[in-house]
């Protein structure tokens, strides 16, 4: 077969099982819950890249030298989520907000490849696209990659490039995702012990994609994201403290609030 309709055909499957998860999960007609449709553009030759435009997506072909075409599943959802945080938040792409935007885009598209294809799935950004490095972005340690895993902490970008490190710093909420889906203990940056009791994809995404289309808005920062999160869990979970237990420590292991805990000894 052709390797444009293979690309072609990958974009119509993800865009289908994207629609097919926000329907059936979150009751969305759509990114904007009005059954508009999801328009993509496939085989930008020699673009190593995916966007989205404001109105569609656009998914390139690779260099076929480097880069693979940006067509995998979990490149498809991120670029559509982008429209979905468009439509409901509509985080200010700078700045925060803007590292939450990215973020967002990358947890619904890890939650597409763990859902739809968990005997290959990776918590690794980069692995269907890149021929070389398999490792752009990890949500499991960013830092492996220089990129933040704490709020203000190692590698985070408070320079005015890239709208001051929305690209970067979107590390904080991925991990956090990571850690809220999967768990983990440990001691963070701030020398401040953790133990999150993982409590699985299913309820973290609830939590995540909640969190982005009813509870934030457009100029919202990761301390925001904290209190709001807690109402998220109240408003889902209510008298789960297993659940809200999970919440309120994953923020810990990457340094939101952390001025009220207690440092290690």
């Amino acid at each position: 077969m052709n390797l444009k309709v293979i690309n072609a055909v990958d974009v119509m499957y993800g865009t289908g099982k994207f629609y097919d998860l926000m329907l059936e999960k979150f009751g969305l007609k759509g990114i904007d819950n009005q059954s508009g449709p999801l328009n993509a553009g496939v085989n930008i030759a020699l673009f190593n890249n995916a966007y989205w435009d404001g109105e569609a997506t656009h998914f390139g072909s690779g260099d076929c030298y480097i880069f693979y075409p940006f067509t995998a599943i979990d490149v498809v959802g991120h670029e559509f989520a982008h429209g979905l945080t468009e439509f409901h938040s509509n985080l200010i792409y700078s700045h925060e907000s803007g590292a939450m935007n990215e973020a967002m885009s990358d947890i619904i598209g890890k939650s597409l490849e763990k859902i739809y294809h968990p005997e290959s799935f990776s918590w690794g950004i980069g692995v269907f696209f890149s021929k070389i490095r398999k490792d752009f972005r990890n949500m499991d340690d960013p830092n492996l990659t220089n990129n933040p895993k704490y709020y203000k902490g190692l590698y985070w970008w408070d320079d005015f490039w890239d709208n001051y490190g929305v690209h970067t710093n979107r590390r904080v909420l991925n991990h956090w995702f990571y850690l809220l889906t999967e768990g983990g203990s440990g001691v963070n940056e701030g020398d401040i012990l953790y133990n999150v009791q993982g409590i699985g994809i299913d309820k973290a995404l609830d939590i995540a994609v909640n969190l982005n289309l009813n509870y934030l808005s457009e100029n919202s920062t990761y301390f925001d994201a904290y209190k709001l999160s807690l109402e998220v869990v109240k408003d889902l979970f209510p008298n789960d403290v297993i659940v809200m237990d999970a919440v309120i420590e994953e923020w810990k292991a990457v340094g939101i609030r952390r001025k009220s805990f207690v440092r290690r000894k």
